[in-house]
């Protein structure tokens, strides 16, 4: 090496190429003072330290760069941009199980092989979020090699059922893995949500979620985490593969903030034997109950199963009777279009909580009393199943009863069941719209005298069962479809009908009263975290018992600092922006509020920051943060089953044990 070498000079990175491109797109320093790095070519250090600028500019003229510079300028869209835009996302975003993968800290270019790498990682991650077999992969190379002959990516690309198995399974799988890990170790506290249930491969599947605020989405993410496949699956089993697999990724199982659970005995037990390891480390875990959404579907249940009515039965003699036969399906499709073009065509798979449309109940008609008799005549003798849904079908009583059903499902029960279905965070809502719906099933039946203006825990002094303060016959709500067609019931029949309302309207009302936690205090509080409470007088009392509720959180020098900046948090200037996200009018011109959702809203406030650059709600944050990611309800867990269920079919599950 000589000892007067040309040393790397900066002011080069301020040239253009031949072709006018600038060389600061590829050209780095090297390690050494005397050498370059080409990070289009991915090359090592490259020596300049003999003839400079010139061995810059014969790497640039060489054949293999050119190339790949061509490649980048006929391929722009292939520049990446790796460094996530540190500007807030939008809230459907930032609190939906998607988030933002950063790959490298800056924008880069990559060379042809790249290319390829990249098309193939695409088209993989695509079939597994569709749901494509293996197989169907086999031939896509040879088909984007026709659809694309002018593409040398496409020429290059190869992706069959092996390559693609081992993809997903030791490089995208762990990759995101990896991905979630690393987030979740920045956050302050977490929630795991759980759930376990029985696959085609007659494996109990547990599926994990962590619900936590994600420093990179500056939001609540609801994540999955992973799934353990379980023979027998009682409480300590779970406990272990749960504590287990923290273990193994290094997260520290004292940053768990709560569990989120349905109502099963042994779900509960999960819940204590995995407080007791906290325990252990000094932790504990936040308790408010199972999922209240399982608790409206199960009140729904209890007052159905109270009367008797075999609605369930028919239900489900109904949905047999299609799905065994696709031939009496599609005489069915094609009666309903001659008949009515805009009512739904699919009988669903019958559960306690989903019911036959009442606009369905003709079209059944038609099908079950006049087309089968007259057309298969041979295929109904006999049959217990047509004999029992055609008595269904002949009488009135069923039907008024359907339409009860309906009017129950539709205008009491579903706000509630798809409102809290979402995955955005709703905990500061859960306690009023709880109270709402309680309230409304006690004005269904009892006289607004004695239900009055109670709200929350004070509904619960209500007696359901006082016969004085029942509605009449008249008052009762049992919907305006339902009231007409009592005109085709006898007097006896409308006497027993009522009789089995007021029986449901009870069940309901008791089971409710048994297991919405009204009395909680500490959800009820949580509605100071939306906007509109923020100068509440109760608030400031409110926000010290959240503090002091949460196990383990703020110290006590921290609760003490809380009080103040909720004080100033109270006076604060908001924009209206953080709040509505847009205002738009409907289609008879009335007017309509978009709301952002509140974590967005609370990113914003605990974002400002005071003359030294320091955050202006720095115990306010760690508090509101870890509040927004409780759960509010199980969908998530369960959502992942079904699309489970929809790409993991039994034929699918098989090959897997072959």
């Amino acid at each position: 090496m000589p000892l007067n070498a040309t040393k790397f000079n900066t002011s080069w990175l301020q040239k253009v190429d031949t072709d006018g491109t600038p060389v600061n797109r590829w050209l780095k320093q090297g390690a050494k003072p005397s050498s370059f790095v080409c990070t289009l070519c991915k090359s090592g250090d490259l020596y300049c330290g003999n003839k400079g600028w010139q061995s810059i500019e014969c790497h640039m003229n060489n054949k293999k760069h050119r190339d790949n510079l061509k490649l980048i300028k006929e391929n722009s869209t292939f520049i990446v941009q790796t460094e996530p835009n540190h500007t807030q996302a939008e809230p459907g975003y930032a609190s939906s199980n998607n988030s933002m993968i950063t790959l490298a800290p800056q924008t880069k270019n990559i060379n042809f092989s790249d290319h390829v790498t990249r098309a193939e990682t695409l088209w993989t991650m695509n079939a597994a979020r569709q749901g494509y077999s293996y197989l169907s992969c086999d031939e896509s190379d040879d088909l984007f090699r026709r659809m694309f002959p002018d593409s040398q990516i496409a020429q290059e690309f190869k992706m069959e059922r092996t390559k693609l198995s081992y993809v997903v399974s030791h490089g995208l799988g762990p990759f995101f893995h990896r991905n979630l890990v690393e987030d979740i170790k920045q956050c302050e506290r977490f929630v795991l949500c759980f759930d376990e249930q029985k696959n085609y491969q007659n494996n109990k599947q547990l599926d994990i979620f962590l619900k936590y605020w994600s420093m990179k989405n500056q939001g609540v993410v609801t994540r999955y985490y992973k799934s353990v496949l379980l023979g027998h699956a009682p409480a300590h089993v779970i406990r272990d593969s749960i504590v287990n697999s923290f273990r193994t990724d290094g997260i520290d199982i004292k940053r768990l903030l709560m569990i989120g659970r349905d109502n099963p005995n042994v779900n509960k037990t999960v819940e204590k034997l995995i407080d007791q390891e906290l325990k252990k480390v000094g932790g504990e875990l936040l308790k408010v109950g199972s999922c209240h959404i399982h608790v409206i579907h199960n009140a729904f249940k209890s007052g159905t199963t109270t009367s008797h009515w075999d609605v369930q039965d028919f239900c489900i003699d109904l949905w047999s009777w299609f799905h065994i036969s696709p031939a009496r399906k599609e005489d069915f499709v094609k009666l309903a279009e001659a008949l009515n073009e805009a009512v739904e065509k699919n009988i669903l798979y019958f559960v306690c909580t989903r019911w036959v449309l009442p606009a369905q109940w003709e079209i059944l008609n038609e099908y079950f009393l006049v087309y089968l008799p007259e057309n298969a005549k041979a295929q109904i003798k006999s049959n217990k199943k047509y004999n029992s849904i055609k008595s269904y079908l002949s009488s009135n009583v069923s039907r008024t009863r359907l339409l009860f059903i309906s009017y129950l499902c539709r205008v009491v029960f579903d706000k509630f069941l798809t409102f809290f279905q979402k995955n955005s965070p709703m905990i500061h809502l859960l306690y009023e719209e709880l109270s709402n719906l309680y309230r409304i099933v006690l004005l269904s039946f009892l006289t607004s005298e004695y239900v009055g203006n109670k709200q929350g825990n004070d509904l619960l002094l209500i007696d359901p069962k006082l016969s004085e303060k029942q509605l009449n016959d008249k008052q009762i709500r049992i919907g305006e479809e339902t009231r007409k067609s009592l005109t085709l019931l006898s007097k006896d029949e409308k006497e027993e009908f009522f009789r089995d309302v007021r029986n449901i309207f009870q069940s309901i009302a008791f089971y409710l009263k048994s297991n919405l936690p009204l009395n909680n205090l500490f959800l009820r509080d949580l509605k100071i975290f939306g906007p509109s409470y923020r100068s509440d007088p109760e608030s400031i009392d409110a926000i010290i018992r959240i503090g002091r509720f949460v196990p383990c959180l703020l110290s006590s020098n921290e609760i003490d600092l809380l009080s103040n900046e909720w004080l100033m948090y109270s006076t604060e200037m908001i924009d209206d922006s953080w709040i509505i996200k847009r205002k738009y009018k409907g289609l008879q011109e009335q007017e309509h509020i978009e709301y952002h959702e509140i974590d967005y809203y609370w990113n914003k406030v605990l974002s400002i920051v005071v003359v030294n650059g320091h955050p202006k709600y720095p115990t306010l944050s760690k508090l509101v943060k870890n509040i927004l990611i409780m759960s509010h309800g199980n969908a998530d867990v369960e959502r992942g089953f079904s699309i489970n269920g929809n790409i993991l079919t039994e034929e699918r599950s098989l090959l897997s044990e072959k």
